[in-house]
């Protein structure tokens, strides 16, 4: 009934989530006796049926075990897992036992619809999935065959920030509070260093060296370690948040969070930051898909178009693979003018084609 008013806007957002945050507190004490300090699922948020569920928490400690894939993209497999599952439910499937290559690609086949831009992750993740039921005795069959061998390649154009861009986040945060102080530091540090929002926000206090002005760490991603020079700026704005305005406490991460229980911020308390300066303003724009990761791609375009060597780009960013720089490459405006041949030397040669 509160969604409904929320959604017919006869009541606010804050008013709805509070109630539905009390309704799940509750039934968490109901149903195991305590109260959990979990994210609440969202709303109509569905979950498979209890086999598929084990199998699928089974199938995601596998592959944290077996470091098949990096931990961060675990939750993205689990992700796709659960929507492939929800397709085979959707087709009346709900045992393992069920399952032939006939039923895993017409399934494939329906979701691919939801994928328009391309379905190689999806099927990156089922395959994985349908691998592991064959390698432990699951089924008796691997039913990876039935996937399609190739798909189209899904590409993303997450566009950089422009240096007016930049200059009016990093003026957005009000420095007269603790939390505007923290931001800009944040917001500096990710625009000088290309650093992920991953790895700012677990960044600790061993981890810079201030007689060397050095930032070393081990990147939560791909667990590559990663030593990057700290720009005056950026150490400057560290420090007065560190020396002036971060709580006292004996967290070992620089930037916690400061409302209710002080403790280390989250990948998407960096994201959510940046929308809302973004919003505030008037920078937001969902076409555009800017985000906490733009200002590692304003870096890395920076860096190109100041003719810096692609490895030590490389280097600098943390990448593993050379592959990786391709997006930066793209998005660098001025390079690809010079890649540019004319059609014709002139109209008279057109004409005569």
């Amino acid at each position: 009934e509160k969604r409904k008013h929320y959604e017919e806007g006869k009541t606010s957002r804050q008013s709805y989530q509070n109630l539905r945050k009390a309704a799940y507190l509750i039934e968490s004490m109901h149903k195991n006796g305590r109260i959990t300090l979990e994210k609440i699922p969202n709303w109509n948020f569905r979950t498979p049926k209890e086999e598929f569920a084990k199998i699928l928490n089974d199938f995601c400690c596998h592959l944290q075990k077996e470091n098949r894939v990096y931990e961060s993209s675990v939750s993205t497999m689990r992700s796709a897992v659960r929507r492939f599952m929800f397709g085979l439910e959707d087709d009346g499937i709900y045992s393992v036992e069920q399952l032939m290559p006939v039923t895993v690609n017409r399934c494939i086949t329906k979701l691919a619809v939801s994928y328009p831009s391309g379905t190689s992750n999806f099927l990156y993740a089922v395959r994985l999935f349908l691998n592991y039921l064959f390698d432990v005795g699951i089924t008796s069959v691997n039913l990876s065959s039935a996937l399609p061998k190739t798909a189209a390649t899904k590409r993303m154009f997450h566009e950089p920030f422009t240096d007016n861009e930049v200059k009016s986040l990093l003026a957005a945060p009000d420095q007269s509070t603790a939390i505007g102080k923290r931001d800009y530091a944040i917001m500096l540090l990710a625009v000088q260093t290309g650093l992920r929002a991953c790895d700012i926000v677990h960044m600790k206090r061993k981890n810079i060296d201030w007689r060397t002005r050095t930032i070393y760490l081990v990147q939560h991603k791909t667990k590559i370690a990663l030593s990057l020079p700290l720009s005056v700026e950026s150490g400057n704005a560290i420090a007065e948040y560190l020396l002036n305005h971060r709580p006292d406490c004996e967290l070992p991460y620089i930037f916690i969070c400061h409302t209710g229980q002080l403790r280390s911020l989250k990948n998407r308390s960096a994201s959510a930051m940046i929308s809302r300066y973004m919003r505030r303003i008037g920078l937001y724009d969902p076409k555009k898909r800017r985000s906490f990761h733009s200002f590692r791609r304003t870096f890395g375009t920076n860096l190109l178009k100041n003719e810096i060597p692609m490895e030590l780009i490389q280097q600098m960013l943390g990448h593993s693979q050379m592959n990786s720089m391709k997006p930066y490459l793209s998005v660098e405006e001025n390079g690809l003018k010079l890649c540019a041949l004319p059609l014709l030397s002139s109209g008279q040669e057109a004409i005569q084609e």
